[in-house]
């Protein structure tokens, strides 16, 4: 699920939303996940008081979203946030000893290391020959700002790229 966090996405019609193709590999981490639980007939450990604040922000959520002027817009948002939630339940629940820990931070900081030299690579040939590489763009939202190209990435703004990058590295 990790190594596809900067793979191509597709963007919704109907909802105007993106979908990463982490989000496909989810459909079927989640329901592995749930056989798994329901094998174990131990679910999650609602006592934890991370739970209890998912569970009040998920209804705090709800409650605002049904107020909202655009109520089909809203519930896409609102699926998104219970799939980042549902995400993390999972995330918590299989990384669950610090040795698999280090072994998921080692995965994650290996992709955002290998994504971030090629970007870096082909910044730096642009800064040599000023040749626009398939790697590179101009990102017009902030091209008042910034007078050099971003790297091209398969995340919904250079920014979120930019992020996941410092976080790896």
């Amino acid at each position: 699920y990790i190594i596809m966090l900067p793979a191509p996405y597709w963007r919704l019609s109907f909802l105007n939303k993106m979908i990463q193709t982490s989000d496909f590999i989810f459909l079927i981490l989640f329901p592995v996940w749930c056989l798994h639980k329901i094998r174990q007939r131990n679910m999650v450990n609602y006592k934890e008081r991370i739970y209890l604040f998912i569970i009040v922000l998920l209804i705090a959520t709800l409650c605002s979203f049904v107020n909202s002027l655009n109520l089909f817009h809203s519930i896409g948002d609102w699926l998104g946030l219970l799939y980042l939630t549902t995400l993390f339940l999972i995330i918590t629940d299989v990384i669950n000893t610090t040795a698999k820990l280090k072994k998921l931070l080692i995965v994650f900081s290996c992709t955002a290391v290998i994504a971030a030299m090629l970007g870096l690579g082909a910044f730096i040939n642009y800064l040599i020959t000023r040749n626009l590489n398939p790697l590179l763009f101009f990102y017009h939202v902030e091209s008042s700002v910034l007078f050099f190209p971003r790297i091209q990435s398969y995340f919904h703004t250079p920014n979120m790229f930019a992020s996941f990058e410092h976080i790896g590295l």
